[in-house]
């Protein structure tokens, strides 16, 4: 609650950052705290700018974060249906979306779906709690790192680099 009293504006809405190339949004994904309609309006206002993306020619790469991570191993906290629901159907069905960033779960995790990237980069301080492994995996992740998942951060530069095959021009 202190979020939306401090940043009224935040609350239900997307924010977009325009990097030249790359088109950067950042999602609020706590739905317990947002009414149905601010829920709904953002989902609408997600659609609607993933398609304005997508039918730029400037736009080559979407990158999305939010705060819950659609997908994770992670032993204490569970994927969110939420944003599963929301905000992952959108972003595979759009052709510049590459990398979908979370965090919540105080671990790092790297999962694959459809050429897109899932990364749930939590790690940066708190606890470390533990993840589930082998058969017990609700999601094939890309690394398998030993619990508790190291302590890390994630540093995101933009900078020109080249188009490598499959990327949109």
């Amino acid at each position: 609650m202190e979020f939306k009293r401090r940043f009224p504006n935040a609350v239900g809405r997307i924010q977009q950052l325009d990097l030249g190339v790359l088109h950067f949004f950042l999602l609020d994904t706590n739905e317990r705290a947002m009414s149905r309609l601010e829920w709904q309006t953002q989902l609408d206002e997600f659609r609607a700018a993933l398609a304005a993306a997508e039918g730029s020619d400037r736009v080559r790469h979407v990158l999305v974060a939010g705060h819950h991570p659609p997908f994770t191993n992670a032993r204490w906290h569970s994927p969110s249906k939420a944003v599963q629901d929301a905000f992952v159907e959108p972003f595979l069905a759009c052709s510049k979306s590459r990398t979908f960033l979370s965090g919540h779960v105080l671990g790092y995790e790297h999962f694959r779906i459809e050429r897109r990237s899932f990364i749930v980069t939590g790690g940066g301080g708190g606890a470390r709690f533990s993840h589930l492994h082998g058969d017990k995996l609700r999601q094939k992740a890309k690394l398998d790192l030993a619990d508790p998942h190291p302590l890390h951060y994630l540093d995101i530069e933009a900078s020109p680099m080249p188009c490598f095959a499959g990327c949109a021009r």
